[in-house]
């Protein structure tokens, strides 16, 4: 037959750390300590970063910095970063190229478009293995072969996610 044990507290034998037990509204509280060590692939921390900044446009050919950055982005030696992003952007010519600055490997991808009279939404996902303990990610863009691409910045976004490594 199950039977219940009733607590509201479990503390370390020396009385300093602890655990509130849930109440009756189902909250458990507590603070997990700093060595506290997650499974590889846990996700550490999701951050997302946008910009009220207005558009920018590219006509040279050469990669363009877009108002989406991370800043400074503190992670674990050995972690990895998943790197998300919603972006929208327009050519009058041919397509875009597009990359993530800061990234370790080789990401960039590209669009075609023959309709430069559309906004379009391009949707990103790479797997970054940074080294050392802090990044800065910024999306660059450039167009493909002709014309003018626009990054429209105050509607476009990237998230990032530290995984435990």
């Amino acid at each position: 037959m199950p039977s219940d044990i009733q607590v509201t507290n479990i503390k370390a034998s020396d009385g300093t750390a602890g655990l509130v037990i849930a109440d009756s509204s189902g909250q458990v509280t507590g603070t997990l300590g700093s060595a506290t060590v997650f499974p590889a692939g846990h996700v550490i921390k999701t951050t997302s970063f946008i910009s009220t900044a207005g558009n920018t446009d590219e006509s040279s050919g050469s990669y363009a910095n877009s108002s989406i950055t991370s800043g400074s982005y503190s992670h674990g030696s050995g972690n990895k970063i998943l790197i998300m992003c919603h972006l929208k952007l327009r050519t009058t010519g041919e397509g875009w190229y597009v990359t993530i600055d800061g990234a370790t490997g080789n990401y960039e991808s590209e669009y075609y478009t023959h309709d430069g009279t559309h906004i379009e939404e391009q949707n990103l996902m790479w797997l970054d293995s940074p080294s050392g303990t802090s990044t800065t990610y910024t999306v660059k863009f450039k167009r493909n072969s002709s014309g003018t691409a626009t990054f429209y910045n105050n509607r476009s976004s990237m998230v990032l996610q530290e995984i435990k490594g």
